[in-house]
């Protein structure tokens, strides 16, 4: 096998396997599971992008946080883009 066709098979398989458990980690906290919320995990090319959107910055960043932690747990060298959309900050004064 090439060390390209090496790389692709790495990277799709690191897909397959991360994507399912960082949307696990997702759901599975009590913050981020919320009606309000609707996040996408997508892995490609190394990079781990979440998009949709969130109640909160807290909660963005929190999403982001949670995957961050992931990948640093499992030694993962892909990259997070977090590309979630804040709709319903409530934290901010309304004028």
């Amino acid at each position: 096998m090439s060390q390209e066709s090496s790389s692709i098979a790495k990277n799709v398989v690191s897909a397959v396997v991360m994507t399912p458990l960082i949307k696990a980690a997702l759901v599975g906290n009590d913050t981020l599971n919320d009606s309000r919320n609707h996040i996408n995990v997508n892995s490609v090319d190394n990079v781990v992008h979440l998009q949709g959107q969130v109640a909160t910055e807290e909660m963005k960043q929190l999403a982001g946080k949670i995957v961050q932690d992931w990948l640093n747990q499992y030694h993962s060298t892909d990259e997070l883009s977090n590309e979630l959309k804040v709709t319903h900050d409530d934290s901010k004064p309304v004028f």
